[in-house]
């Protein structure tokens, strides 16, 4: 009779699989559910120390120049924070496995409304920290364009970085993410090549600063591009002109003007996934057979 009232009163034995995902929404969770608070607690505690190293050393990161051995870096710190994750929830659905089913799973007065609180609380504060995260740091964006090629590809798809100009100003030949001065609601992507102050011109797919050519191993142009009008001014102080590597399929400061300082988002930093985005969604196959594998981790210059 006593295990009866037991089981009406919280008891039973746990989920394995709800444990699991509690703990996927918050580290801890799911031991908490499983009647472990303690060991909730502990896990909670740990993941939150490591996130905070975590995001301190990304910011370290961030404010440098990106090179191959900051891109591993990065891979590492990721991977090392999935597999403790993972481990955690791992660990929440075997604690509830192995429970036995007359323990009581939550502590009394609170029980269940304390344990619907921190659920919520969870996914409320993972949304937010996600959208904090891609406004202010990381951003991820997708090349639907050929303007930039061959630097960067349609289907290419790159993080980032929304930190690095917080200290420094934009350099010429620079690839930058900005805000479309028509509409700041849009992002755009270009090489910067003109620099405040610097008196410019531009015809057939060819940049000149005070009269000389400007040196340009990057860009790419068969010949004049089509509808293209000669362009010469002096660069305002505080903007930018901005340029597609391939000039000859392009829309950029030649047609709408230059960028300003404040509409530059961030650098670019590696090409995390690539594929023929062309290809139709639902033609699943040959979209796995377009994957790049030489673009992936590909850091942009």
């Amino acid at each position: 009779m006593s295990d009866q009232l037991d089981v009406k009163n919280g008891g039973g034995r746990p989920r394995w699989w709800i444990a699991a995902l509690f703990s996927y929404l918050l580290p801890g969770l799911g031991q908490a559910y499983a009647g472990e608070w303690n060991r909730g607690l502990l896990c909670f505690f740990i993941f939150s120390i490591w996130s905070g190293v975590l995001f301190a050393l990304i910011q370290v990161i961030l404010m440098n120049p990106l090179s191959a051995i900051l891109v591993v870096l990065i891979l590492v710190l990721a991977l090392l924070t999935l597999l403790l994750q993972w481990g955690i929830i791992l660990d929440a659905g075997r604690r509830a496995w192995l429970k036995r089913s007359h323990g009581r799973l939550l502590p009394r007065p609170l029980g269940w409304p304390l344990f619907l609180a921190l659920l919520l609380i969870s996914v409320g504060s993972d949304y937010y920290t996600q959208k904090a995260i891609r406004t202010h740091f990381i951003a991820p964006f997708r090349i639907p364009a050929a303007s930039m090629t061959p630097a960067l590809k349609v289907g290419d798809f790159f993080l980032t970085n929304q930190l690095y100009y917080c200290h420094q100003d934009p350099e010429r030949g620079d690839i930058v993410v900005f805000r479309y001065p028509r509409d700041e609601s849009i992002y755009y992507i270009k090489r910067i090549v003109g620099m405040p102050g610097d008196s410019l011109e531009t015809a057939c797919g060819r940049v000149y600063i005070d009269g000389l050519r400007l040196d340009e191993p990057y860009a790419h142009s068969a010949g004049r591009a089509e509808g293209e009008k000669r362009v010469a001014l002096r660069v305002p102080e505080h903007e930018y002109f901005v340029l597609g590597d391939n000039r000859d399929n392009s829309s950029d400061s030649r047609l709408w003007g230059t960028v300003s300082r404040h509409q530059v988002v961030g650098k670019p930093m590696f090409i995390y996934w690539s594929w023929d985005s062309t290809l139709p969604a639902f033609r699943v196959f040959k979209r796995l057979l377009s994957i790049r594998p030489s673009r992936l981790g590909r850091i942009i210059r």
